[in-house]
């Protein structure tokens, strides 16, 4: 007999989820404001130098594992013995992640004026990111406690937030922003402790073998997210070489909105994947989008419709030009919310990890493969990328979709 969805379970958990992304919006909007008053243009640019870099040696270490160990723990069936040790073995690996990107950092440092100016600074903030080993994310996913994620989350980032304001005054005091975050990052590894004592997990580990094993199954996983990150920064850049900046600045707003929007999709991905994991049916899916799509569509009219005013508004006057092509974009909002759910919450929980990840590299290099046409036949203006960053979305729904259609005597 197949498992059920657990539906009040489910909408709990995607709400916990929707709390942390919203917090994750709020907590940056409120210190952005401050910190570019307080501080110079040069040193706030350090701030979001290292800060972008810090991405992608997060992105290293967490190495897909919200998707892989989250799968394991699900797997282990509440066995709290099993899911200590699957979650002591991921922290080692992450661990050994962090070492490796350490010698990455001296070495890009090294390399990179900015860093090398900067290097306490920019060494201070790899400490948090190295730090985020012990927040056991993951762990809360695949035991289905989402609220716990959301509790640590937002403890974290209310103590950084508010001593940012008390403490942080001019660029004397820049140092103190990544202390700030370790502080916090350590008050949220004593709330891991508490909690995990509550829910008699003890965690244990037993040698190196196992936790390399685990950046092994977690490769595909964490190429998928790999290939997005890099297409992303690979877009932005090709677009701040050919285009002026001023419409470097359109797109940048233009794409920071519609980001902004698609976070709102990540919740119900996250809440349904561990439900999926063990059901393994396609209904919730069908059902889920029934429900968000039509949503979705009213919501793309009404974005559509009142993009002037959006655009003004949030970025002033000075943006207008920004209307035609957040206009272009829109329609990534409308694909991405199927091609999003498609992919990991369900064929990833029917176990086409090689699929899922496959539609994503094909997406990226036709993506890639595009802006280069783009630039040969002199055609690389922001409507264009825009709209080909669309047919790309869509493509990479299709894809999904048709795996899933393929894949279709596996569900339940």
């Amino acid at each position: 007999m197949s498992a059920q969805i657990d539906s009040k379970k489910t909408v709990f958990n995607t709400a916990m989820l929707y709390l942390m992304t919203a917090a994750k919006l709020i907590f940056p909007l409120v210190t952005l404001p401050y910190l570019c008053r307080v501080l110079t243009v040069d040193s706030y640019g350090v701030v979001t130098y290292v800060k972008s870099c810090m991405t992608y040696f997060q992105l290293f270490i967490d190495f897909g594992f919200i998707l892989s160990a989250v799968k394991d723990i699900v797997d282990a069936n509440e066995d709290n013995d099993k899911i200590g040790y699957i979650t002591g073995q991921v922290i080692v690996a992450r661990l050994c992640l962090s070492a490796a990107s350490f010698v990455v950092l001296i070495i890009i440092s090294l390399a990179i004026p900015l860093l090398r100016v900067n290097f306490l600074y920019t060494l201070l903030s790899f400490i948090v990111v190295a730090m985020s080993s012990f927040l056991l994310d993951f762990l809360y996913r695949g035991i289905e406690k989402m609220h716990l994620i959301a509790t640590v989350f937002v403890s974290m980032k209310s103590i950084s937030t508010l001593f940012t304001f008390v403490v942080v005054k001019d660029d004397s005091d820049l140092l103190l922003i990544p202390i700030l975050d370790i502080i916090s990052t350590l008050v949220a590894i004593v709330i891991n402790i508490i909690q995990l004592n509550k829910l008699q997990i003890k965690i244990r580990f037993e040698n190196f073998k196992t936790s390399f094993d685990m950046i092994k199954n977690s490769w595909t996983y964490f190429i998928s997210n790999m290939a997005t990150t890099a297409f992303s920064v690979l877009n932005t850049v090709l677009i701040g070489i050919f285009i002026t900046p001023k419409e470097v600045a359109f797109w940048g707003v233009s794409l920071q909105l519609i980001s902004a929007v698609q976070n709102f999709y990540t919740p119900i991905n996250n809440g349904i994947y561990p439900q999926m994991i063990k059901a393994k049916s396609f209904a919730p899916i069908k059902k889920i989008l029934m429900i968000f799509m039509p949503i979705v569509i009213a919501g793309c009219v009404f974005v559509f419709v009142l993009s002037e005013p959006i655009i003004t508004i949030i970025s002033g006057e000075q943006y207008a030009g920004a209307v035609p092509v957040f206009r272009a974009l829109i329609p990534v909002l409308f694909f991405s919310f199927p091609g999003m759910l498609l992919g990991w919450p369900t064929l990833g929980a029917i176990g086409k990890v090689a699929e899922t990840t496959r539609t994503t590299v094909i997406t990226a290099i036709v993506q890639c493969a595009g802006l280069g046409l783009l630039i040969v036949f002199d055609a690389f203006t922001l409507m264009n990328v825009a709209i080909f960053r669309c047919i790309t979305e869509a493509l990479l729904m299709i894809l999904r979709a048709s795996y899933c259609f393929k894949f279709r005597s596996e569900f339940q």
